[in-house]
């Protein structure tokens, strides 16, 4: 989904003028907590999960027609379904769904008659909420089982793994079905169950080694954020038109919805070289079944860059590598950011490395 409303950005031309605008000296950032986000292309701001991921994909269409008869053959399933349909209609309206996004929603499905999730108390809706039951659940089980399943795996060739109580997930396994049926376990008001499942430094962990997950990735530090930015591959990124981005938001600003997690640095190396954090919507699996696609965070953001609680930067695409080297010069670069001997290594076999010219600081 494409929000269809404009945020207005600093288009900048050059990779100097990007850092000069994330001065963590400069008066706009300093004595504030800031949180930034870099992008390698100027997309909507899903996390890797919520995105086309074709393992997640898969999983789901494989289990989808078995368990979404199993809904409607099952009484008591249905009866349940019914009951928690009416019950999340009522706590979204209450609470009240984000304004911007409704609004766009609104906009994008007025000529599709099917569409009628907005408006509750109907079997069409109903109809529409069992399957965005049954794909956000087996899209929930699909993510927790690779998070599971790197913690294995990893277990399994004696890597350290940090003590976490999500490891639990293999040691007692339970059927499908039943965590299936566990979705409509808890209140129609608590979100913070949601945040408890995919907050575990087990999710975190995953997500810095490139598993998919529903937290987005940021860091408390703007030179951060504009390095991954940066750092892509140029065959699939390298439109003409293309561009990077860093989005700074205010945390304080951050709607409800939004939450920080954070975890102890100590028991991640990356996340403490990157002086990282993630955002995660706790309310995703409800605007899921409501809207049937998962909801973007900066459609949460538009206000906040009205109100300049949120910035965002955007370089073209064709400056990244001056931007990379310019950041080395700062000290931001793979090997700092992802400690390993191999990202140690890579750096002798990037084109720009010279030989004669580091012996010659060294000398």
């Amino acid at each position: 989904m494409q929000p269809r409303f404009t945020i207005k950005d600093y288009e900048l031309t050059c990779a100097k003028d990007l850092l000069d605008a994330l001065d963590e000296t400069d008066k706009r950032w300093r004595g504030e907590k800031w949180i930034y986000r870099g992008q390698n292309v100027d997309r909507v701001l899903l996390p890797t999960a919520m995105r086309p991921c074709k393992i997640i994909h898969d999983y789901v269409n494989k289990n989808f027609d078995s368990f979404l008869k199993e809904t409607k053959s099952d009484s008591e399933l249905e009866k349940t379904l019914q009951h928690f349909h009416l019950l999340r209609h009522k706590a979204l309206q209450e609470r009240g769904l984000h304004f911007q996004l409704l609004e766009e929603l609104k906009r994008k499905y007025k000529d599709v008659s099917t569409f009628v999730r907005i408006e509750s108390g109907n079997m069409d809706s109903f109809e529409i909420f069992r399957e965005c039951y049954v794909t956000s659940s087996l899209h929930r089980f699909a993510e927790m089982a690779l998070v599971g399943a790197f913690i294995e795996i990893a277990d399994q060739a004696g890597l350290t793994i940090p003590h976490d109580s999500f490891s639990t997930f293999w040691n007692s396994p339970f059927p499908l079905h039943d965590h299936l049926r566990n979705a409509l376990d808890y209140d129609a008001s608590d979100d913070e169950k949601e945040i408890y499942q995919f907050s575990s430094i087990a999710f975190a962990l995953a997500r810095h080694h490139g598993v998919p997950a529903r937290l987005l990735d940021c860091t408390y530090r703007p030179l951060v954020a504009a390095y991954f930015a940066a750092d892509c591959d140029e065959s699939v990124f390298g439109e003409s038109d293309s561009r990077i981005v860093v989005w700074a938001v205010h945390q304080e600003s951050l709607p409800d919805d939004i939450q920080i997690v954070k975890h102890r640095r100590s028991e991640i190396g990356y996340l403490r070289a990157q002086d990282g954090l993630f955002l995660c919507d706790a309310r995703a699996t409800d605007k899921y079944w409501l809207l049937g696609e998962w909801a973007p965070l900066d459609f949460y953001f538009h206000d906040l860059v009205e109100n300049r609680n949120a910035f965002k930067f955007t370089l073209p695409f064709s400056e990244r590598k001056t931007l990379l080297d310019l950041l080395a010069l700062k000290g931001v670069s793979k090997p700092v950011l992802m400690p390993s001997f191999d990202n140690a290594a890579s750096i002798l076999e990037n084109e720009s490395f010279n030989l004669a010219s580091f012996l010659r600081g060294k000398m």
